[in-house]
């Protein structure tokens, strides 16, 4: 199994809302939001506004701050509290 298929399945069982926003799972912008918010929980808080400042900081274009926001709160929870990191695949996968 290669590191993106385990990453996605660690996303699918501890973060589906992070795959949801995710264009590539693999992008420097994927690592940035993984690191900034690991869990469900550390997300559940964000703003349109918030959304917005974080991407201009990283000088992301893609998706509007409204639709990653809608698409975070339609996305199904995860199973686990556990946080999702840089590493969390080379840990438990």
């Amino acid at each position: 199994m290669t590191a993106s298929n385990q990453l996605a399945a660690l996303l699918d069982a501890q973060g589906p809302a992070a795959k949801a926003i995710l264009a590539n799972i693999e992008s420097a912008m994927a690592l940035a939001v993984l690191t900034r918010y690991p869990t469900a929980a550390s997300a559940a808080s964000l703003i349109e506004k918030r959304i917005a400042a974080f991407c201009a900081e990283r000088g992301y274009s893609g998706k509007k701050p409204a639709t990653v926001l809608a698409r975070l709160r339609l996305a199904p929870t995860g199973t686990s509290a556990t946080p999702l990191s840089p590493t969390a695949c080379a840990t438990q996968c």
